[in-house]
């Protein structure tokens, strides 16, 4: 534990509000393994170390529907879990 993580690379195209496409680069960091699995504290925690890494923090974060940040969608209407 702690001693392997899984890095991937990614682009994507996507197009801007005006309708011009840009390509977007990523790398993402994933731990192989864990003694125990993520918790919404985690996340949290997590988030505010990406924060400090960015020195600042973003006007906007998309997540995906993620069981530890959601409980359910009704119509766009989003309950979270804490």
């Amino acid at each position: 534990m702690g001693q392997q993580a899984q890095v991937d690379f990614g682009q994507n195209v996507q197009r801007t509000t005006l309708g011009k496409e840009v390509k977007l680069y990523f790398i993402s960091f994933v731990l192989s393994h864990s003694d125990r699995p993520f918790t919404t504290k985690d996340v949290v925690l997590m988030q505010e170390n990406a924060f400090k890494h960015f020195e600042g923090i973003l006007y906007e974060l998309v997540y995906d529907q993620d069981s530890l940040l959601v409980v359910s969608e009704n119509a766009g209407e989003i309950i979270y879990t804490c």
